[in-house]
């Protein structure tokens, strides 16, 4: 009887232990038959997983792999032995343990890239120069000023701030100038400048279409005379697949922009542009 009840007990031992160990089992294969139907490429999703892990855990065993991501040891073995063919993941020989030789890094968007670059010209560009460099953008209601870069050794009186709206239909000046020229903005038919007196002076149809065709060709836009502020500009666009993008622009104030200097920092902040915004 005793014998009968050892083995009784035994047996109801092991048909319990096998059953729970069948019910984890399944539970695993269930787990990964989820992850992999979740993926339409289950290797390169594990790949990247791994990737991700040896990443943030540098020299991690099998076991903890195993434990932490949940890929059974022979695919673990498997893309892990791929991997390091393709210099993506190393394994110390005397502990047996991986780790990796790249580094998933999330990629800058390209707005933050693009607007990076504009802040690194008008720093460059303010410190050459010793002008106040400043970035609008194009608006149905006309170029907005969004950055502005002073110099750091140098007194600044230009006025317009971060916001400053230069209206389209008012004054042919250099920022309005390049929107009209290379943005999609309809060149009015009356339009004003100053003149060397500082007074407005109305154009006709045809000097200022001329104007806009001189923009063009030159490539950028240049005031000749000061504002009633002190201020001429030069004005330079910026396009991406020929649309344009943002108005690049030096503004000088207190004394006159010599023409030979002028010319000199013109070709300047056309290498710089080149440069930069490649």
């Amino acid at each position: 009887m005793v014998e009968l009840k050892v083995c009784s007990t035994l047996c109801v031992k092991i048909r319990v232990e096998f059953i729970d160990t069948v019910i984890l089992y399944l539970e695993y294969i269930l787990n990964m038959e989820s992850i992999i139907c979740k993926s339409a490429a289950p290797a390169l999703t594990r790949g990247i997983q791994i990737l991700q892990f040896l990443s943030k855990n540098d020299n991690s065993s099998l076991h903890e792999m195993t434990n932490v991501l949940k890929i059974p040891k022979s695919s673990l073995l498997r893309i892990l032995d791929e991997m390091i063919s393709l210099d993506i993941v190393s394994r110390n020989e005397r502990t047996g343990h991986y780790y990796a030789l790249q580094k998933l890094i999330p990629a800058i968007p390209a707005a933050d890239q693009f607007k990076e670059k504009i802040n690194q010209l008008l720093l460059q560009a303010a410190e050459k120069t010793g002008y106040t460099a400043e970035w609008y953008i194009p608006s149905k209601m006309g170029p907005i000023l969004v950055d502005r870069k002073d110099p750091s050794d140098k007194e600044v009186k230009v006025l317009a701030q971060i916001g400053f709206i230069r209206k389209w239909d008012d004054e042919l000046e250099a920022v309005s100038g390049v929107g009209y020229a290379f943005g999609d903005q309809q060149i009015p038919l009356k339009i004003w400048q100053y003149d060397a007196q500082t007074r407005r002076k109305n154009h006709s149809t045809a000097q200022i279409h001329s104007a806009i065709q001189e923009i063009k060709t030159n490539g950028y836009a240049q005031d000749l005379y000061y504002n009633i502020n002190g201020v001429k500009r030069i004005a330079f666009p910026v396009r991406e697949r020929s649309q344009l993008k943002g108005i690049f622009v030096l503004a000088k104030s207190i004394s006159p922009i010599e023409t030979d200097d002028a010319k000199k920092i013109i070709s300047s902040m056309q290498r710089m542009l080149q440069n930069i915004l490649k």
